[in-house]
């Protein structure tokens, strides 16, 4: 395939309204047209590849897949970073369809960042106007025990099935999948 500048995956579950509105603010950025946009309908209800399909016909850097089975969360990503690699791109963006680009030179300030300082991968900064808090997905380094006593575990109490369960349950027994969904990985290795 050809060579890509970069690539947008946008993964889509549910509301084709959500994920028109993702696409549409990508096609607003300057360079888009230098990029791909993959588009994977994960949904198996119903058949959203075909809308999408006729809604960015004239659009020749959108790419739109079907999900072929009940493909979870990392697996349909997994198959859009793959896909997204064969455009041997300089960046691979990967986006839920409920993001919203609204940066009009994001990918300029991108390529930037990645020739400055040679960046593998990039994550948000996540900031919540309303109480001006940085909610970043990402710590810079690992939860101590204060903190994970202190923040992580009362939140699990009323998470899992709102039982109250100790530190060494969750790990141990079979709430281990569950607790795996809301905290980073690195706590997870005991």
């Amino acid at each position: 395939m050809e060579n890509s500048l970069g690539c947008f995956t946008v993964l889509h579950y549910g509301n084709s309204d959500v994920t028109k509105r993702c696409v549409d603010s990508l096609l607003k950025l300057n360079r888009i047209n230098e990029c791909k946009i993959l588009i994977l309908d994960n949904d198996l209800r119903f058949d959203y590849k075909e809308e999408f399909d006729k809604l960015y016909s004239s659009c020749e850097n959108i790419h739109t897949f079907k999900s072929k089975s009940n493909w979870g969360f990392t697996e349909a990503n997994n198959f859009l970073y793959t896909e997204a690699k064969k455009f041997n791109p300089k960046f691979i963006v990967v986006l839920n369809n409920d993001i919203e680009i609204l940066q009009k030179d994001f990918i300029g300030l991108l390529i930037e960042k990645i020739k400055l300082d040679k960046y593998y991968v990039i994550g948000p900064d996540i900031f919540k106007p309303s109480t001006l808090d940085h909610q970043s997905p990402l710590e810079d380094k690992p939860y101590d025990l204060k903190k994970i006593d202190s923040e992580v575990y009362p939140g699990l109490i009323n998470i899992i099935d709102g039982q109250t369960i100790s530190k060494n349950q969750v790990i141990l027994n079979n709430l281990y999948i569950s607790f795996y969904k809301y905290c980073p990985k690195f706590l997870l290795k005991v």
